[in-house]
């Protein structure tokens, strides 16, 4: 990968995680929740896995969108 690949990668990178990890780690409250209501935890996701998928699926696409110089 180029650097700008690379740094595009790391932005993404950073707003996957971020995002992912409030997903995948619930307050008490909303754990309860889903607890109570299995339904609604489907939002809860396997955080490793999940960002380990969009990570790869992100850098496959930009080696193929952002021209290489």
């Amino acid at each position: 990968m180029t650097v700008d690949q690379i740094q595009a990668l790391l932005a993404a990178t950073l707003a996957f995680a971020a995002n992912l990890w409030q997903v995948s780690h619930p307050t008490p409250t909303l754990a309860a929740l889903y607890e109570q209501v299995p339904d609604w935890g489907h939002v809860a996701l396997d955080f490793r896995p999940r960002l380990r998928l969009l990570l790869q699926s992100t850098a496959i696409g930009l080696t193929e969108t952002l021209a290489t110089t």
